[in-house]
């Protein structure tokens, strides 16, 4: 396999272990001496203002995924966690789903170099359909699972304004697919991002290259355009030990322009596009290997989107949002070939109409249209299909007295699989004291049927009559001859919506300008979830398929298998995040989550997937103005369900250095303290999957 080169990319494989060992000591030597000189920086009462001010902003910071408006963090009755610029910046992250390591209760692996598992609360894994993540209010999900492919959803961190994260269902009013969170990804408006950038990073088996520039269209409109490279090598095949077959690269490129148009209006628009290959080795079931032939295979995604958005101020106490995107991509390789335009467009009103009533309400349409082409591998019974989604949201928020708010509301949306389906919410705030939050909810929110879901054709497994008798405990080769068996899913028009009822509550406070607090609890009950069953009747063959997945036909048993809802359970659990500022030079953080599943028979896979501890640590120190040194811990626990996943600790570092303003250098080890570890695995289609190795890797930021 042929693997692509980039000049002045490349790896560090020959003497990265000296590479590694001097950074780790570096970072020790340094932990030692920077505190010694950042006691001259401090001030009188011990904290100095850099480390004060960002706990004070982080307690400050204003949030709109909660309630669709602007309100602070620590107002918001829900389990939100935000990440800001500083955060991705000092953590080191190449990508979102690196990112989202840091949110309390958000479960992240690796699959390969390219491919994630990213969940809240429970169901992981590669086709994880419970989360909804938008950027810049653009939808992300993919119709053909409900979920999101993280490999080609990528944006540029450093025009990243935050990250808002609320574990919990959002149904009422994001919609259905919002079940157990919402992941908003905020970008900076273009007047925050004018002049230039220039990013370019090396380290093991990853590559990075970034050019961004913004400028003045008139004295307040502004615009800024950017294009950005990566490029990832193989990481380690799990089983052999050698390189995996998992390279990738990506070229893309955008722009955004924000118009003020009056006192009142603003525009803003904004697009993007890509293009990403990459390689995997691909597993698929083979009637005549009576198993699966391996097969490497090429994955070509393009894609595009627009987006623009209209808001006007009424008033102090009234606004309006009228938003369109468009949304493109086709994804094609040996399993799939499948392309989508989604087309997007919502509005939003809100009005104060006295001092204890605000109104939040608005409606949407979107339409999904796709394309299937038919592989040796998967087809679908329509290859083509338009699909519409309408909604309508109402939500009132009640002022009991100051500091007790009520929020009820409820989400109306029909879809072309299920019908009308109906979210609903009611939500309290209550602030005790000034630096104290009582929060609660209790919820509704829906999964509803995918593409796939409703009439996908699969193959899942090929085995021989003795293997699937030993598996099923069914007497293939006593009853019949012993033909191989093929396992078949279906897709069911039939397929209900997954229903989530959940009971949240929460407490957080800021005991003083050092201290923050905060734990939020769940109760979540599921029904109506997937399940497969086997369809009565077994159909012989030979049953002619396209080769060489299906191979040359001969005779064979088909076993057919379908979706339905007969899976229940509950999940319940704590998420508790501290953060403490003892030092102007310095803040530490640390988060532990906790979550039990029970699930009904059938789904022993989910119960499984998702780890019942994770905790992580993070110390950031700001030994000078010029300097910023960040170590993190963090601890996973094992995976029951998932073979070979085992718990692991681990500890990532990460120091940077200012020579002057507008230069920064950094240096970033990754793993420190295992050379390897397997963090998931591929599931209902199945691929190579690769260790997550230790890595070094430096970057050097530029601006003018």
């Amino acid at each position: 396999m042929s693997r692509g080169t980039v000049v002045g990319m490349g790896k560090l494989r020959g003497g990265a272990w000296r590479c590694q060992f001097g950074m780790l000591a570096g970072i020790v030597i340094a932990s030692i001496i920077f505190p010694v000189a950042a006691d001259a920086q401090e001030t009188d009462d011990g904290i100095d203002d850099l480390a004060a001010l960002s706990l004070e902003e982080l307690m400050n910071v204003e949030v709109t995924s909660v309630s669709k408006k602007a309100e602070k963090r620590t107002d918001a009755a829900a389990a939100i966690f935000v990440l800001t610029n500083e955060d991705i910046r000092r953590s080191g992250a190449r990508s979102i789903p690196d990112a989202l390591r840091l949110v309390p209760g958000v479960a992240v692996a690796n699959i390969d170099q390219n491919i994630w598992s990213v969940t809240s609360r429970g169901f992981a894994g590669r086709f994880a359909n419970k989360l909804l993540v938008l950027i810049d209010g653009r939808s992300i999900y993919t119709p053909s699972f409900s979920g999101v492919f993280w490999e080609f959803q990528d944006v540029m961190l450093e025009d990243v304004d935050r990250i808002e994260v609320i574990r919990g269902p959002g149904g009422t009013l994001w919609g259905a697919n919002a079940v157990n969170g919402v992941i908003n990804i905020v970008t900076e408006k273009s007047a925050d991002t004018q002049g230039g950038l220039i990013v370019s990073g090396i380290g093991d088996e990853y590559g990075l290259g970034e050019m961004r520039y913004g400028g003045r269209i008139s004295e307040d409109d502004f615009y800024r355009v950017y294009t950005r490279y990566w490029q990832r090598d193989g990481g380690k095949d799990s089983v052999l030990g050698n390189d995996g077959f998992d390279d990738g690269q990506m070229l893309q490129g955008g722009l955004r322009m924000d118009f003020t148009v009056n006192e009142r209006d603003t525009f803003t628009f904004q697009g993007d596009i890509f293009n990403q290959t990459k390689d995997q080795l691909q597993f698929i079931p083979s009637v005549p290997a009576e198993g699966f032939i391996a097969d490497v295979t090429d994955t070509n995604v393009e894609g595009f989107n627009v987006l623009a958005r209209w808001e006007r101020a009424v008033h102090e106490d009234s606004d309006v949002q009228l938003q369109f995107y468009h949304d493109y991509y086709n994804l094609r390789n040996i399993i799939t070939e499948q392309r989508y335009h989604i087309t997007d467009l919502e509005f939003q009103h809100r009005y104060r109409f006295n001092e204890r009533n605000e109104i939040i309400w608005g409606f949407g349409a979107r339409q999904i249209q796709d394309s299937f082409e038919p592989t040796q591998f998967l087809s679908y019974n329509n290859l083509s299909d338009t699909t519409y989604i309408f909604s309508a949201f109402v939500q009132e928020e009640f002022t009991v007295t100051e500091d007790f708010v009520l929020t009820f509301g409820t989400k109306f949306e029909h879809n072309d699989y299920t019908g009308f389906e109906v979210q609903p919410s009611a939500r309290f705030r209550w602030n005790p004291t000034d630096n104290q939050t009582v929060w609660g909810a209790a919820s509704r929110a829906v999964r509803t049927p995918s593409r796939a879901l409703d009439d996908i054709i699969l193959p899942v497994n090929a085995q021989s009559a003795a293997e699937f008798e030993a598996a099923s405990g069914l007497p293939m080769g006593t009853i019949f001859p012993p033909f191989p068996v093929l396992t078949l899913f279906n897709g069911s028009d039939s397929f209900d919506s997954e229903d989530l009822l959940s009971f949240e509550l929460g407490y957080r406070i800021s005991p003083n300008e050092r201290w923050a607090i905060d734990v939020a609890t769940y109760y979540n009950i599921y029904d109506d979830l997937s399940t497969t069953t086997v369809l009565p009747g077994t159909i012989f063959g030979p049953l002619s398929g396209p080769e060489p997945a299906l191979g040359i036909p001969q005779p064979y048993f088909t076993i057919v298998t379908e979706a339905n809802n007969d899976g229940d359970g509950e999940v319940y659990g704590a998420e508790i995040t501290v953060d403490y500022a003892p030092r102007g030079w310095l803040r530490l953080t640390g988060s532990y989550s906790f979550a039990e599943i029970h699930l009904s028979d059938g789904l022993e896979g989910d119960e499984g997937n998702y780890p019942e501890q994770m905790a992580w640590g993070r110390i950031r120190v700001n030994p000078a103005e010029a300097v910023d040194l960040d170590v993190i811990l963090r601890y996973m626990d094992q995976l029951p369900s998932v073979a070979d996943i085992d718990n692991y600790f681990t500890i990532d570092a990460r120091i940077a250095w200012r020579p002057i303003n507008d230069l920064e250098l950094s240096i970033a080890g990754r793993n420190l303290i295992e050379d390897d570890r397997l963090e998931f695995r591929s599931n209902t289609i199945l691929f190579q999957d690769t260790e997550v190795e230790r890595s070094v890797y430096g970057q050097v930021s530029w601006q003018f």
